[in-house]
């Protein structure tokens, strides 16, 4: 009876949070939802692994998985004010800015005492998060416990699938785990130099997970897109990009109960293997980064040699199918797409050291499984892999700076997938599938709890209020904060943060907006940005920076910047702001943030004509 209750309270989760939460019980309801996710987990998921044997309980599990998909869809769409018709859209600023902001948002009751999500593109942070509120260990525990547990898993699944004797074998793994120990990022940094204010971009490309307990934090590089290379395993355990955990942990059981229920209707045609295999790139729908995953849980769960044969075949073809048109299918602008594999210019090439020392280990596995072993997927999977991270991109409209970054990425991403499902796939026949545990059931712990947590600010208030919040403080203090806010508020009578911040990306871009906040002090980390965002969001950038460049108020209309923020870290006296302030007039006014004590004095150019703009 323990389990069937905790199997219905796993799937009634964020219903019975949310409603405790709206019911003033927010503490009780984090206790309840821990509580009732940990039973549903322990009790609930083995009885329904080994309850699927009649067609209408399959039937009620198709409908649980279906309703988890609706509501991961959900999720994504109530928290973005701009969506994409196929597929959630990276270069969405809102929507980055919307999970950027979750460490500010409830969710911090959930995660403490373990650590708090800042940065939403790293896999091993919610791995880290999981374990470190189940052990209660605080954040440098858990990173220090992460260390360790990525290269333990790794190693495992290695060892079980490479041929040989014991020696062989466990020289060959170690090899293998290399990559995933951090020490060929420690390396290949002493080979390359990156500029200072890349150091501090979100998407990154190698993380020294060595310095992580230190730092409270990822230490992270953002590419210079020429001799930077692509992290090997670490990269994949530890960075997907752009993994959403509500739609990553529902769409995972969603695909644990199709391949249950391939693998338990035993004599099932090849139809309904190939449908399993399908429910693969169908999750291109949500995000193309999380494939890897879901491949290895179609392997731990459909145990058929044949059926797996169907399903890998099939992922894999529509996994490639879907990379060589993702340029048309992300832009949707069928009529004048172009869809074209270009060799990857020499300068955005990794230099030959750093190249051996990334992937010199993998080479030599790779190498050793095709001869020792006759294992030929691996190797050819692992070259294709190479080839995607280092030779092939693939076209699309965005700056040369970040060739590497929208092209390679894309390309090495469906690579990695296959290349993972295969390591997989040899793991779950050798005795080692317990292992993805370890790897699984964090993902899916922590994709119920945020799912929580994304529905629930749509329910509670204003999510443009927190976000434009979060926002500003990176630049003002709580107290100047709330001055700014409450003098919009009177310079704009009636302007609510929901109505600045849902218009502000199509006509007055405000700090309310990540990466596209016209500030006079933050421009150098922002403009190294702008190859990322679409043409007329990188135009709108390009106008802002002319006009902070020549301060030229007519060379910006004032439909499109509102408000210019003075950052305090410009250290600007008030005969500095009284000189600018007359340059400006009076197409925009200064409104000083009245601050106690001494230091620099701080505020905002309001222009004159962005209230009447916004009425519009």
């Amino acid at each position: 009876m323990i389990a069937w209750v905790s199997l219905v309270l796993l799937f009634l989760l964020p219903t019975i949070d949310l409603g405790l939460r709206l019911l003033g019980f927010s503490a009780l309801g984090a206790l309840a939802a821990d509580g009732m996710f940990f039973l549903g987990l322990v009790f609930g998921l083995p009885r329904m692994l080994h309850w699927s044997h009649t067609p209408w309980r399959r039937l009620l599990l198709w409908a649980l998985a279906s309703l988890s998909v609706a509501m991961a869809w959900f999720a994504l769409r109530v928290s973005s004010f701009e969506f994409s018709p196929f597929g959630e859209n990276i270069y969405d600023l809102h929507y980055i800015a919307s999970l950027l902001s979750a460490s500010t948002l409830p969710a911090q009751e959930l995660w403490t005492p373990g650590i708090a999500l800042n940065h939403y593109y790293y896999l091993g942070f919610y791995i880290v998060a999981f374990y470190g509120r189940l052990l209660c260990l605080d954040a440098g525990q858990a990173y220090a416990m992460f260390l360790v547990l990525v290269p333990v898993v790794v190693f495992a699944n290695f060892w079980a699938v490479i041929p040989g004797g014991m020696l062989a074998r466990t020289l060959t793994a170690l090899t293998a785990t290399f990559p995933s120990t951090g020490l060929s990022a420690l390396i290949s940094l002493r080979l390359v130099t990156v500029p200072e204010h890349l150091r501090a971009m979100a998407h990154v490309r190698l993380t020294e997970w060595s310095d992580l307990a230190a730092s409270g934090g990822p230490a992270a590089w953002a590419i210079d897109g020429r001799a930077y290379p692509i992290e090997g395993l670490t990269h994949l355990l530890g960075w997907l990009g752009d993994l959403h955990p509500p739609v990553f942990g529902l769409l995972l059981l969603s695909l644990v109960l199709c391949a249950i229920y391939v693998d338990r209707a035993g004599d099932t045609t090849r139809a309904g293997a190939m449908a399993a295999g399908l429910a693969v790139p169908l999750s291109f729908a949500i995000n193309p980064w999380t494939l890897p995953c879901f491949a290895a849980v179609a392997v731990y769960a459909a145990l058929n040699r044949r059926q797996l044969r169907d399903v890998f075949a099939l992922g894999l073809a529509a996994l490639f199918g879907a990379a060589a048109l993702w340029p048309m299918l992300d832009h949707l602008d069928l009529p004048t797409a172009t869809v074209q594999l270009r060799w990857l210019a020499a300068e955005h090439r990794s230099s030959l050291p750093i190249f051996l020392t990334i992937w010199g280990p993998l080479i030599a596995v790779s190498v050793w499984l095709a001869v020792g072993g006759g294992r030929w997927v691996l190797p050819a999977l692992f070259a294709a892999m190479v080839v995607g991270l280092e030779v092939v991109l693939l076209d699309d409209p965005y700056a040369d700076r970040y060739e590497r970054f929208n092209g390679v990425l894309k390309v090495a991403s469906f690579a990695l997938a296959g290349w993972t499902a295969a390591v997989m796939l040899e793991a779950a026949h050798t005795g080692r599938r317990a292992l993805l545990i370890l790897i699984m059931l964090p993902l899916l712990a922590l994709s119920l709890m945020q799912l929580v947590d994304v529905l629930r600010p749509r329910v509670q208030g204003s999510w443009a209020e927190r976000n434009w919040t979060v926002q500003t403080q990176r630049m003002l203090p709580g107290d100047d904060l709330r001055a700014l806010y409450a003098s919009l508020r009177e310079q704009c009578p009636g302007l609510t943060l929901e109505r600045m911040n849902a218009q502000a990306y199509t006509r007055n871009p405000v700090v309310s907006t990540a990466l596209a906040w016209p500030t006079l002090s933050g421009w150098p980390s922002h403009l190294a940005q702008i190859g990322a965002l679409s043409d007329a969001a990188g135009q709108r950038q390009r106008q802002a920076q002319a006009w902070f460049e020549t301060a030229d108020p007519q060379a910006l209309h004032t439909e499109q910047i509102g408000y210019v923020l003075i950052d305090r870290s410009l250290n600007w006296d008030l005969a500095e702001i009284t000189r600018r302030a007359a340059a400006l007039a009076p197409d925009y006014q200064f409104k000083r943030v009245e601050v106690a004590g001494e230091g620099p004095v701080v505020g905002y150019f309001v222009s004159t004509g962005a209230c009447a703009s916004r009425e519009r």
